[in-house]
C-alpha cells in the first residue's frame, strides 16, 4: 500500500463530496480518510462492500460507522489524541 501511495497528494474534490462516481475518482490523490479506508481494506481489516471515497474522518470516531463495516475477527480500542506538536518523527536511515 505505501508504495502505490507515497508522495501522492493530498485532494478532495467536489466529486468526492457529492459522490458522483462510486470510486476513487483519481487514484493518483487520496482525500485523508479515504487513504485510511483504503489502508483498512488492504489488510483485511475493513469489508469492501463500500467504496473508499464514502468513508470521512467522523467514520472513524468512537462510535462511527467504521464500528459495524469491521469483518467480524475485528474490533477497535477507544480513539487516542495525538499531539503533533510533542511528536518527533526520526528518519529511517
Amino acid at each position: 500500500m505505501q508504495k502505490r501511495v507515497n508522495g501522492k497528494p493530498y485532494s478532495l474534490s467536489a466529486g468526492k463530496l457529492l459522490l458522483v462516481k462510486k470510486s476513487t475518482q483519481d487514484p493518483q490523490k487520496f482525500f485523508c480518510s479515504e487513504l485510511v479506508a483504503e489502508a483498512l481494506k488492504s489488510v483485511g481489516v475493513l469489508r469492501s462492500d463500500r467504496v473508499s471515497a464514502s468513508w470521512w474522518p467522523k467514520d472513524f470516531q468512537d462510535g462511527g460507522s467504521i464500528e459495524r463495516a469491521l469483518h467480524d475477527a475485528w474490533e477497535l480500542g477507544e480513539t487516542r489524541e495525538l499531539d503533533m506538536e510533542a511528536t518527533s518523527f526520526k528518519s529511517a536511515p
